[in-house]
């Protein structure tokens, strides 16, 4: 039986191939870091330090002619984003994220693209945003002046779901990976109103 992993890497790695049906693709799942265990580590970023060093290496062991794209879901975005100013990426495709581990787009180190993505029923969204010491993970990716371009996902629902088959969120991510950038459907921010004109009257006393 397919592990989540392991079924959300042949999911993404079939969208590409519809995606892209003349490129040459591939899909490396890695969980090489000891995944934080309850709320309690899950703020902390000793597990996504201790891990970042192992995916620099394996974007460094990957054939040099490779493009390559980091995907991270939830707290594998703050491994991402700890690993960036080391690793050899041209894309990072943060989902879900409770922050990158740093306090600001320029603290990642990183020239390449940046791309996140929220689905509209995420509670990632209540996450605390702080970063002091090892504690907190600094700002989503998806704050508005961060520097990411953020993309649609759909209407997909709660966390992990970014990898559901046919949804606006896996096509994204496999355009991206592929270098569609030109048809990854961004998130329309709508226009502010403009405030309803109140005219004052003067009332002046005789």
């Amino acid at each position: 039986r397919a592990t989540r992993p392991r079924a959300n890497g042949e999911t993404l790695l079939r969208t590409m191939r519809e995606v892209a049906p003349e490129e040459r693709v591939a899909v490396v799942v890695w969980v090489g870091y000891r995944t934080p265990r309850g709320f309690g580590e899950a703020v902390s970023r000793r597990p996504a330090i201790e891990g970042a060093p192992d995916l620099v290496r394996l974007t460094r062991f990957l054939p040099g002619s490779a493009r390559v794209t980091l995907v991270g879901h939830s707290y594998g975005t703050v491994v991402c984003g700890l690993a960036l100013g080391r690793g050899r990426v041209s894309d990072c495709v943060a989902l879900g994220s409770p922050g990158m581990g740093t306090r600001s787009r320029e603290e990642l180190g990183f020239t390449g693209n940046l791309w996140a993505a929220r689905g509209p029923n995420d509670w990632i969204r209540f996450f605390p945003r702080g970063h002091v010491g090892e504690a907190g993970h600094g700002p989503s990716p998806t704050r508005r002046g961060y520097g990411a371009r953020v993309f649609e996902t759909g209407d997909i629902p709660g966390h992990c779901s970014y990898y559901r088959s046919g949804s606006e969120s896996v096509r994204n991510i496999a355009r991206i990976a592929v270098g569609r950038y030109e048809e990854v459907t961004p998130v329309t921010v709508p226009r502010p109103r403009r405030p309803r004109e109140v005219r004052v009257a003067e009332a002046v006393a005789s």
